[in-house]
């Protein structure tokens, strides 16, 4: 399918767009009144492994020792050729979307970092990633790296408002575009005979530009180049020569320092993500693209080398071993890292300990609270037996993605529901071992959410996006639209009141809370106090179902089934992703934040304090608790799922 460039930029500055907002600055200010000896919550991920991988960086002194960016789920490092990996995240704050990774050649345990996300975008280790700190006070969304080889504290930046240079290893910046009119700077690629000669890919009309002076200025070298270029790669024997991926025309040549560009080989995909050139044969290039890896050899054509990837790759990310040319690492935009030893000819994952997936959705079993499910981007439906001690993949049928929304039936839990973003919903009667798709009636592609009737189970409700409310009596046989007094169509949350079923909640993008009292046959708008149009996720109280909590810029709270709302929460201004309320314990309730982990209460949203010991990232999605109250799920964006025992 041909998409814009305009849609990859999207992606890659945002991901998933369906819930992330625009972020306040967070200011929590809670007491630390706990009793000696309380019970102390932290979470454990195991899973699911895979990932978004966009960068590797190979340690120029040890080739066994490698660092992967993973967009939301930060840095992890692999000390055994990719064997294993952990997260290394400590000093990146909550708000990171790692893009870029450079290593100084001679100090190896100085490691800069780049983030597309954040009050702060550029990181700087100087222990090989078990500590980072923010330099300079970059704020600006940073995509590329490129060190000096030369003179290693002069590092350069590529943003999205141009390129950003330090002298002094990142404790300054200055701007540096003078003659560069293009802001979008997608790539960095400096000449390692003459440092101060540089090229910068980008995202405007001018496509290329280069520089002689280190910087102080650039000129455009665009001529023969099509569309914008977000990789650039100079071969490391004769730098004159360099090569370019762009975002909708294939990859380009140069043979004259950029000055003229010819398209390079036929038979890759247009839309290229990164490139590898051979460091013993150069005339070898590895390219990752949106239909998978490929390979030319010679100045042939190229070819295809994903045996052993998953059949809708998205290549991120190359990496060749200097030592041993033919071991080549390979990162994918969802399913995460991957190694070849035999030059592309077959490829294996390498994910253990790689917990980077982005996941959307969690659900748990309500018979047997050891089982969960957790929807992803674009890798399917997960699942657990054991708690969450591992993952398996449960996807046959399942054609579609990302999965927005998982839904149980509380009677038959062997019945599941899976709501996507453009395949509509799907549905398993045997515990997510086969799926098919149930959209007889669903005029709309798009699900953000599912409701299942506690007491009718073959009642469904679904919350689209752009189409309003569907509901089905036939468990998703069939689905007409209910949307009577509903002016806002796209639906973000679905709540049932468990005591009342004919009683529902939705929440809206645009127009607020709306609430039916007869199963969805009409609604009214309830709003009084919500003073926020804009509904990321609602909650009813399983115990009190008169009290419901809504998120909208902070959280709400109310105590008469929505007549009323008050605002409980002004601390908390990042986008509130989820809300879980403790079945068993009253007033206990859990809120997850896109960008600063989860919170908990225990007074009924008097007083919160922060529960995030053990997330390795901040960016969580969905929450989910089990019948009993006894063990907490949060799915992350690029941390795939944790759990905690609660007390």
């Amino acid at each position: 399918m041909n998409e814009s460039k305009e849609g990859h930029l999207i992606k890659l500055e945002f991901g998933n767009q369906k819930r992330f907002g625009r972020s306040l600055l967070l200011t929590l200010l809670w007491c630390l009144g706990t009793a000696s000896g309380a019970f102390a919550e932290r979470w454990i991920s195991h899973g699911p492994e895979g990932g978004r991988i966009v960068r590797f960086a190979i340690d120029p002194a040890n080739p066994t020792i490698l660092y992967a960016a993973a967009g939301f789920g930060g840095v992890f490092k692999g000390e055994d050729a990719g064997s294993s990996w952990r997260a290394i995240n400590v000093g990146l704050g909550g708000s990171f979307d790692v893009r870029a990774l450079a290593i100084d050649p001679v100090a190896t345990n100085t490691i800069y970092a780049g983030s597309a996300s954040g009050i702060e975008t550029a990181f700087k280790s100087d222990d090989g990633g078990e500590s980072w700190r923010a330099i300079g006070g970059l704020s600006t969304q940073l995509l590329d790296l490129a060190i000096d080889p030369v003179t290693r504290t002069t590092v350069y930046a590529a943003t999205g408002a141009g390129v950003y240079k330090t002298d002094d290893g990142g404790e300054s910046w200055r701007p540096t575009n003078a003659g560069l009119t293009d802001t979008l700077v997608f790539a960095l690629a400096i000449d390692s005979t003459t440092p101060s000669t540089l090229y910068a890919g980008t995202g405007g009309g001018g496509h290329a530009f280069k520089s002689d002076d280190g910087g102080a200025t650039w000129r455009n070298i665009g001529i023969g180049l099509s569309s914008s270029i977000f990789v650039l790669a100079i071969d490391p024997s004769t730098t004159s020569t360099l090569y370019a991926g762009s975002l909708g025309s294939g990859v380009f040549k140069s043979v004259n320092g950029g000055e003229v560009w010819t398209s390079f080989g036929v038979g890759i995909d247009i839309f290229i993500y990164a490139l590898a050139i051979d460091p013993v044969t150069p005339t070898t290039i590895y390219g990752g693209a949106r239909g998978g890896a490929y390979k030319v050899e010679r100045e042939g054509d190229w070819r295809s080398i994903s045996t052993g990837l998953p059949p809708n790759a998205e290549v991120w990310a190359l990496a060749i071993d200097f030592r041993a040319p033919s071991s080549v690492y390979l990162g994918d935009y969802d399913f995460g890292a991957f190694k070849s030893d035999n030059g592309g000819g077959n490829w294996r994952a390498i994910n253990t300990g790689l917990n980077a997936t982005e996941v959307r959705t969690v659900a748990i079993d309500p018979i047997t609270a050891s089982t969960a499910y957790a929807g992803t981007n674009r890798v399917g439906v997960y699942k657990t037996d054991d708690a969450g001690q591992s993952w398996r993949p449960v996807n046959v049928g399942l054609t579609a993605g990302p999965v927005d929304c998982l839904a149980v039936d509380p009677a038959t839990a062997a019945t599941l529901y899976a709501g996507t973003f453009n395949g509509g919903v799907f549905k398993s009667e045997d515990a997510g071992a086969s799926w098919r798709p149930i959209n007889t009636g669903l005029s709309v592609a798009s699900v953000l959410t599912l409701a299942v009737d506690p007491v009718l189970p073959s009642t469904v409700y679904a919350g689209t996006y752009g189409g309003g409310a569907f509901k089905s009596e036939n468990g998703g046989e069939n689905w007409g639209p209910i949307n009577t007094g509903l002016t806002e169509t796209l639906i973000t949350d679905l709540a049932i009141d468990s005591g009342t079923p004919s009683t529902l909640y939705a929440g809206t993008s645009g127009g607020g809370i709306f609430k039916s009292e007869n199963g969805g046959d009409g609604w009214r708008s309830i709003n009084v106090g919500f003073s926020y149009p804009y509904v990321s996720a609602l909650a009813i109280d399983p115990n009190v179902p008169s009290t419901l909590y809504a998120s909208g810029n902070g959280l709400f709270k109310t105590d008469d089934g929505g007549e009323s709302w008050r605002f409980i929460f002004s601390g908390l201004t990042y986008s509130i992703s989820a809300v879980a309320i403790d079945p068993v314990t009253p007033g206990t309730v859990y809120l997850a934040s896109y960008w600063s982990g989860v919170f908990k209460t225990e007074d009924g949203g008097e007083n919160w304090r922060p529960m995030s010991t053990g997330l390795s990232v901040r960016t969580v999605s969905s929450l989910a608790i089990d019948s009993a109250g006894s063990t907490l799920y949060a799915g992350a964006v690029g941390g795939g799922v944790f759990s905690t025992a609660l007390p």
